[in-house]
């Protein structure tokens, strides 16, 4: 109220002996005016693990990991036990976070080339993969900064890179103010400085572990950002392989006994860094006083390795099944989400753009096609539904080849989850699997014989939305090729 004093204010409506009665509604009047003109959008921060299951958290019932502060979170904030991450494998996923879109609209379904090394086994010839985030999308770093906020990423990008050059499709030229884009090769190292550098080069520490320092960057921009509204896109490579925590942790999982799902120390440890990390961040906002106007929200890429166990989920990183893609997600947001909340309500990454948005006030400048569904109404009732029938997921390759069974475990595939039924259509035999999620969440009892129309219904939906999305799809090979033939069969798109 332009800082009018109450006592003025008082005076200027007349009030008195008589009018005394009338102060508690004039204060409403005052506080309301005030908190108006002195409220600013909150804060947002998002930590994007990688490769962090559905159960690797103790929130989540894992108790052989130790993550307290993500825990701690939880207790706060709000656990969306059916959330989901919008491919299988980190590049979709981060692909569809920032565009708002599904895998089909923007075409980064896999990380690099479609794997071709055995091409006797595959029946279908999988299409290309787009490497790079169609510089045309807006991302969700371009509407958070259209709408008043400074925007800050360090981190793990997935989205297109040229060398160790800062390229056009660097985060910095992608809508982020502050960008830090870390990278790390593939192989046994990664995550102990100088295993690990960034774009463009930065000095770092010999020794410094990755996650420390993703972490100690985002801290300063936390500090510099701390007067005005920030979002903060927080992509750890932690717990992706390769298996490297410091050594002094792994050799507490070493003494801890093991749990019939879960006993790799060095795994464990893995998360007990990142989650030290996450501790670290809130203990900034607290210092800061930042906590009470801040939404932080944890989330994962896909699912965990099946090599750790997703159960009771089926299979792990790489499938549609449901421990490849179902994932932890945490919003705490003080004085709007009731802590403590669960909902069970289908969420998946499409959905953050327009949540956003919603959360920021505003209506967005991007012109692209946007698919999610805000769920914002869910963070404020966690017992509300989205108005929506259907999520997707499209996945068109091979992937995870068995040497001893000689065939690819993983083949292309899309799928669809209407209410508590999931139904996968997989492309080399179009054969179909459904299940009812609510009653079979390990997918083990595939009820497409004994409910066919329900199953067709879910597949003609389902090869609606790939057609209309003009998903690019795997084509018959001409020839299938024998083992150690060469192949120079060009890809095509649909």
């Amino acid at each position: 109220m332009n800082k009018i004093k109450r006592r003025e204010f008082l005076r200027a409506l007349g009030a008195g002996a008589a009018s005394f009665a009338f102060l508690g509604c004039a204060e409403s009047v005052i506080h309301a005016a005030i908190n108006s003109s002195e409220r600013r959008k909150p804060n947002i921060l998002l930590i994007y693990a990688d490769d962090l299951g559905w159960n690797d958290l103790g929130c989540f019932g894992n108790t052989y990991h130790e993550t307290p502060n993500i825990d701690q979170l939880c207790k706060e904030g709000i656990m969306f036990t059916d959330a989901y991450a919008c491919g299988p494998v980190c590049a979709p996923s981060r692909a569809c976070l920032m565009s708002g879109q599904y895998v089909p609209r923007h075409g980064i379904y896999l990380v690099g080339k479609p794997d071709n090394s055995h091409p006797e086994a595959q029946n279908l010839l999988p299409p290309e993969n787009v490497k790079e985030l169609p510089l045309e999308i807006t991302t969700l770093a371009d509407e958070m900064r259209a709408a008043g906020y400074t925007t800050g990423y360090c981190g793990k990008w997935h989205l297109g890179h040229k060398g160790e050059k800062i390229s056009e499709y660097h985060p910095s030229k992608r809508g982020f103010d502050w960008a830090n884009q870390t990278r790390s090769p593939r192989g046994k190292t990664r995550y102990f400085s100088p295993d690990f550098w960034t774009i463009p080069k930065a000095p770092i520490k010999e020794g410094t572990y990755l996650t420390d320092y993703i972490t100690q960057q985002a801290l300063g921009f936390i500090e510099r950002s701390k007067d005005k509204p920030f979002f903060l896109y927080l992509p750890h490579f932690a717990v992706h392989g390769p298996l490297e925590a410091k050594e002094k942790t792994i050799e507490k999982y070493r003494k801890k006994e093991k749990t019939e799902k879960h006993d790799n120390p060095i795994y464990a440890a893995m998360h007990e860094h990142l989650d030290d990390n996450v501790g670290l961040l809130l203990k900034k906002l607290d210092d800061l006083k930042l906590s009470d106007n801040t939404i932080v929200i944890f989330y994962s890429d896909n699912g965990g390795h099946e090599k750790f166990s997703n159960a009771p989920l089926r299979a792990g990183k790489g499938w549609l099944y449901e421990g490849g893609i179902r994932v932890p997600l945490i919003v705490r947001w003080p004085g709007k989400v009731k802590p403590g909340t669960v909902c069970k309500e289908p969420v998946i990454g499409v959905d953050f753009l327009p949540t956003l948005l919603d959360i920021a006030g505003s209506k967005g400048v991007g012109k692209q096609v946007r698919d999610g569904e805000s769920f914002l109404p869910l963070l404020l009732d966690s017992k509300g539904k989205l108005n929506r029938d259907a999520i997707f997921w499209h996945y068109p390759t091979y992937m995870k080849w068995n040497k001893k069974k000689k065939k690819y475990m993983v083949t292309p595939c899309s799928a669809i989850r209407m209410g508590d039924y999931k139904l996968l259509h997989f492309y080399e035999d179009d054969h179909v699997e459904l299940y009812n999620l609510k009653k079979d969440i390990g997918e083990k009892n595939n009820l497409a014989t004994k409910m066919p129309e329900k199953a067709k219904f879910m597949d003609d939906k389902l090869a609606k939305w790939v057609k209309d999305t003009k998903a690019m799809m795997p084509t018959k090979r001409k020839k299938i090729p024998q083992k150690n033939e060469k192949t120079n069969i060009k890809r095509k798109q649909m």
